[in-house]
């Protein structure tokens, strides 16, 4: 028998042959991907009912489209999940993701392409991941602009290191079909439907880039294809897809819908399991000093104790460099604000109540009574119902809404009565609709967004250099000191009114 480290770096050794040859037989830990058409989440409730059921069934990265909230920016939430959105100021958002805290942190880069195309680059145990967002035109549109869209959509993916493993998801509006005569390289047989315009258009678009649908590789029931239904039940497609690079088709251990999930929208919820595993990575530029509780200095005593502590503490000061003893008081400063101040622990509510969240469930429930309802006049009534329920959340939101609104007008006049003006206008902004938590990437001198962090500094580096930069210009001939008239008294009595 083999010692425990000959058999760990026996494993180690297949693992890494299993990488060489586009597979990742060996990684026993499982990654759940998804992509999921959510018509908007500019509905109050919204976000946070998408957040809900991708902790519930565990998403890492969950691609969206028509996410409709302007502009670009990279939103985190209370539960630690971050939403990336992109869209222009005259145009709300079509495209994003999703991310789960470990998911965020290996994160490398993201890029907005434009309304229709998001990419995103991530580190795992095996090499990086790209993951392309996409919400590609409906059948009703012009030849010309689908044509446009996947020239767009080659152009980004050439762009993609080769090493990386490439993943494609989003609303492509194309249906596939059943029949996989001269695609098996493409897709499997396990399609829904037939093949429509748009699929043509896609399935080339796939073997051109060699990638291999996964919706078509698993033998499911039809009901477990299905991700899109018409608003009267009466049309079912299978037009929201996942696609993998063909090397690591391996990898991908099962693509099928969530008729579970409910957000509201007439697509379900496409859920990808691979065989893989996100690299978390501490960031330095993401560590944030500690707050204390500074509004404890109000109190006579406390204050005492603290400038007690760092007189003392600050008397031992070595004689050292300029960044040893910048070290050495900071250190001070944050020994003693934990010693006499505390941390500061900011917990802010959350804004729906529990009877919006039962009115939630309930619309759930409906929805999994319409999938399992087996003649035409259940799923019709069944269907009436859930309308119903999702009138009543919407109200409910917006009356939720409007009472947390209410209670934090109350605390803004109460800070305001107090002079605490700082916590006076943070629940301004708040009031106002700014998102705090967000971070607004920079963009070049052509417009273009940047969103990695190094570019970002070199960007910043670029602006403040130019911004900073002054010019000696040379003295004008003309001009000479001695010819200069001095003043010497200036009037310095209180000004008049004349």
């Amino acid at each position: 028998m083999e010692p425990e480290s000959g058999l760990r770096a026996t494993e180690t050794a297949r693992r890494k042959t299993d990488w060489r040859n586009g597979t990742t037989l060996g990684m026993k830990t499982r990654t759940r991907i998804g992509t999921w058409n959510v018509l908007t989440l500019a509905q109050a409730g919204k976000l946070e009912t998408l957040g809900r059921e991708a902790v519930r069934l565990k998403l890492k990265i969950l691609g969206l489209s028509e996410v409709r909230w302007p502009d670009s920016a990279e939103y985190k939430m209370s539960t630690g999940q971050v939403l990336l959105y992109s869209g222009l100021r005259s145009e709300n958002a079509q495209r994003g993701f999703l991310l789960s805290p470990n998911a965020r942190s290996a994160l490398i880069t993201w890029k907005p392409i434009n309304e229709r195309i998001i990419v995103a680059r991530f580190r795992t145990r095996v090499r990086n991941l790209t993951f392309v967002q996409v919400y590609a035109p409906t059948d009703a549109a012009d030849l010309q602009e689908k044509e446009e869209f996947y020239s767009q959509l080659s152009v980004v993916v050439n762009e993609i290191p080769k090493g990386d493993i490439r993943i494609y998801a989003g609303d492509f509006n194309a249906k596939i079909g059943s029949d996989n005569t001269d695609l098996e390289r493409i897709m499997g047989p396990h399609g829904l439907g037939e093949m429509s315009e748009n699929g043509e258009l896609f399935t080339e678009f796939c073997g051109n880039q060699d990638m291999v649908i996964g919706g078509s590789l698993f033998p499911y029931r039809s009901v477990h294809k299905v991700t899109w239904v018409s608003r009267d039940g009466k049309t079912e497609n299978q037009i929201d897809h996942i696609c993998i690079s063909r090397k690591w088709r391996r990898s991908l251990l099962d693509v099928r819908n969530m008729r579970s999930a409910d957000i509201a929208s007439d697509h379900h919820l496409v859920v990808g399991e691979i065989r893989l595993r996100v690299a978390r990575v501490v960031r330095q530029e993401e560590k944030v000093g500690c707050r204390f509780n500074v509004q404890r200095l109000s109190n006579p005593e406390v204050r005492r104790a603290s400038v007690g502590e760092l007189q003392t503490r600050t008397l031992e000061i070595p004689d050292s460099t300029v960044e040893e003893e910048w070290q050495f008081i900071k250190d001070v400063f944050a020994v003693t604000g934990e010693n006499t101040l505390g941390m500061l622990r900011i917990q802010r509510k959350e804004w729906i109540s529990d009877a919006t969240w039962d009115k939630i469930k309930e619309r759930k429930q409906a929805k999994a009574a319409i999938v399992s309802a087996r003649t035409r006049a259940t799923k019709a009534r069944t269907r009436q119902t859930y309308a119903e329920l999702e009138k009543a959340v919407k109200r409910s939101c917006r009356r939720d809404k409007r009472a947390w609104t209410d209670s934090l007008a109350d605390e803004e006049e109460k800070a305001a009565n107090n002079g605490d003006m700082r916590l006076f206008y943070d629940i301004s902004r708040r009031l106002c609709g700014a998102r705090t938590n967000t971070r607004i990437p920079v963009k070049d001198r052509s417009g273009q967004l940047i969103t990695d962090p190094a570019d970002q500094l070199k960007q910043w580096f670029e602006h403040f250099e130019q911004l900073l930069q002054i010019s000696h210009p040379r003295p004008s001939p003309q001009y000479h000191p001695q010819n200069v008239r001095r003043i010497n008294r200036v009037n310095s009595s209180p000004p008049t009114l004349r």
